[in-house]
């Protein structure tokens, strides 16, 4: 067993939960062979979190090698015995309105005060089953900012906590200050800003990303999703950030900096619970297992489904899940006349046996980091009907091989490769055979051997965290070999820390070329070697630019060093006479201009298929620029 303790912090725990929560209680029972313990810490409050583990424990979700620390047990539990608590200062019911919450065998936990005005939190108080108060938060009538939080500790001294994340940090801190090593997991991004708060030299930090980082149009340059933002932001302070698929991982590095701490582990096959030939197949149902939220976009499915009955009249599709858009799903099911062919089921228990008796599955979200149904049906020989989303769909299932891939959002296509399965047995059976063969891909132990590098890696990467600061770069030469259509480039970085160890075994440099709209980035090979008066001097042969795609590219130094990394503005000498020089390189056009603060190549042509590419990309995004414009005037949400 491993000396190190886990901790895998998530917002909360309970039978009914999504992907993510799944996807660490799987991890936790995967680590099973590697550490005795492994603890989530919770940070909501829920006073029947004891008969919640129990569920879980019925359920096969929780194992005797898992432990859980809630921080609102926690700090009743430290205040256990004491006489003395907090009074509750009653407020007018006039201008407030009081919340009660009870614990299942109806004992009052939990008093909140809302401002009837601004419907803001103004104070909360958390009881024990004896009726004492032990915590109390006060905030802002008007802008709901936190006022002061207190805590009754041990000794019965009143602690007083500014912000909210700051008890939530000592929480963390207390349980921790025994271990000799930890690695301390961020499951969502709830609990980053606490992972980035913890500042103990023997805490390693990594967070897990288990959904798409971009939003829609979910191209290279799209925006980042607004949760996601603090996460990109700080990468520098992560010992180790987790994808699913390795794809996303070189997206990211390659986007917000080529740091070394971005590792990819997929989820891994689940353990199958039944035998084949316990559940009986139904060549005519399909089924889908997902959250009912709007980006699982399953209303494309059942649509889709209408077509699919005229072909097929037998058929019927099941939705199992959760969320807030099942009534919508309903109305859509009436409205189609599909009442005795579509079924919204409820949440699934067991999705094995889900997808043991389907023909098939359907996944139609608009992204997915992986979709970890997709291998939860294909362990047990189902085939899956997916949109080509990235990034999960588009790794996991190869295209007519051992499962189908359609265009994401074509409902036509959907419903087209819906009836062929169910029309064509012979098919669905070899789809079946292939996708058995994810049971070796994605095989448990190999995923658990991953986690265990990862975390290794992480314990070591905390004791040599850099952080990159203030670097400038300069080209010294810049010269164009119109004959051999080669650009050759040489310059000097300079750097304004000493970390020479660190920098000579673990820097990276290359040279990144920037489009900014739409956002688009090519990396160049550098040579360089770095000289003791802190100064990197870099040269290289830049010979495969010539499908550039039209637009104004800016000349950068990518330079990363373990955690950290830069993308340094290259400067130049000015030399006006590259601005009146029009370079061709076959169908390539650009012009160069080379100025003191900055160094830019101006594409005027490129070859006709990276046009045609750009122009789709434009048409693409005038539609869906169109489609918010008139959302907004509909007084819709954007």
């Amino acid at each position: 067993m491993r000396n190190e303790k886990l901790y895998f912090m998530i917002h909360s725990l309970d039978i009914v939960r999504g992907g993510m929560t799944r996807a660490a209680l799987e991890r936790a029972k995967l680590l099973r062979s590697y550490y005795d313990d492994i603890i989530f810490l919770t940070f909501d409050f829920n006073p029947d979190y004891d008969a919640v583990i129990e569920k879980m424990i019925s359920s096969n979700l929780w194992e005797k090698h898992m432990n859980h620390f809630n921080v609102y047990d926690f700090f009743m539990q430290a205040h256990s015995g004491k006489s003395v608590f907090f009074d509750i200062e009653e407020m007018s019911n006039d201008s407030y309105r009081r919340e009660e919450v009870f614990d299942r065998f109806g004992r009052l936990r939990q008093i909140r005060f809302i401002d009837k005005s601004s419907n803001q939190l103004c104070k909360d108080y958390y009881l024990s089953p004896s009726g004492s108060c032990f915590f109390q938060r006060e905030f802002d009538a008007k802008t709901g900012k936190t006022l002061h939080c207190k805590l009754l500790n041990h000794n019965g001294r009143e602690k007083v906590f500014r912000k909210v994340n700051e008890y939530r940090v000592y929480f963390v801190q207390s349980l921790i200050k025994q271990d000799e090593q930890v690695v301390l997991v961020s499951d969502g991004r709830f609990t980053d800003r606490i992972l980035f708060a913890v500042n103990d030299p023997k805490v390693a930090k990594v967070a897990v990303l288990h959904s798409h980082h971009l939003q829609a149009p979910y191209f290279y340059g799209s925006y980042v999703v607004p949760r996601n933002e603090s996460l990109i932001k700080h990468l520098n302070k992560l010992d180790a950030l987790i994808t699913l698929t390795e794809r996303q991982a070189e997206d990211i590095r390659m986007r917000f900096g080529r740091v070394q701490t971005i590792y990819s582990i997929g989820h891994p096959v689940p353990t199958v619970r039944y035998k084949k030939h316990d559940i009986s197949r139904d060549p005519y149902t399909a089924v889908i297992v997902a959250r009912y939220e709007g980006v699982k976009q399953i209303t494309h499915a059942i649509k889709a489904f209408k077509k699919v009955v005229k072909k097929v009249p037998n058929a019927r599709l099941e939705i199992w899940g959760f969320g807030s858009e099942e009534n919508n799903y309903r109305r859509l099911i009436k409205k189609l006349n599909l009442e005795q062919h579509v079924f919204v089921k409820g949440f699934a228990n067991e999705p094995e046996l889900v997808f043991r008796k389907a023909a098939f599955s359907l996944v139609t979200s608009k992204s997915e980091a992986f979709a970890m149904v997709i291998l939860e049906s294909m362990s047990v020989g189902t085939p899956v009907i997916s949109y080509a989303c990235d990034y999960g769909p588009v790794d996991i299932i190869e295209h007519g091989k051992n499962g189908i891939l359609v265009p994401p959002n074509d409902v036509k296509e959907l419903a087209k490769a819906m009836i062929d399965l169910f029309e064509n047995k012979q098919k669905r059976e070899a789809l079946s055979a292939e996708a058995l063969n994810i049971l070796k891909k994605y095989a448990r132990d190999e995923i658990a051997k991953k986690w265990v590098h990862v975390f290794s890696e992480a314990l070591t990467q905390k004791d040599q965290r850099i952080f990159l600061r203030n670097m400038s770069a300069k080209l010294t030469s810049f010269i164009f070999l119109r004959d051999e259509q080669t650009l050759l480039i040489e310059g000097v970085l300079h750097l304004p820390q000493d970390d020479a160890a660190l920098l000579q075994q673990h820097l990276h440099l290359s040279l990144l070329l920037r489009r900014s709209l739409p956002l688009l980035d090519h990396y160049f090979s550098l040579q360089y070697t770095i000289n003791g008066d802190n100064t990197i001097r870099f040269s290289g042969k830049l010979t495969n630019f010539h499908q550039l795609e039209p637009g104004k590219w800016d000349f950068y130094l990518s330079a990363a060093c373990l955690n950290d990394s830069q993308f340094v503005k290259l400067e130049g000498i000015y030399n006006s006479s590259c601005e009146s020089i029009t370079y061709r390189i076959n169908k390539l056009k650009f012009k160069l201009y080379v100025c003191d603060s900055f160094i830019r190549m101006k594409v005027l042509r490129s070859s006709y298929k990276r046009r045609v590419k750009v122009q789709a990309y434009r048409n693409w995004m005038a539609g869906y620029l169109k489609q918010k414009v008139k959302t907004v005037f509909k007084g819709g949400i954007v």
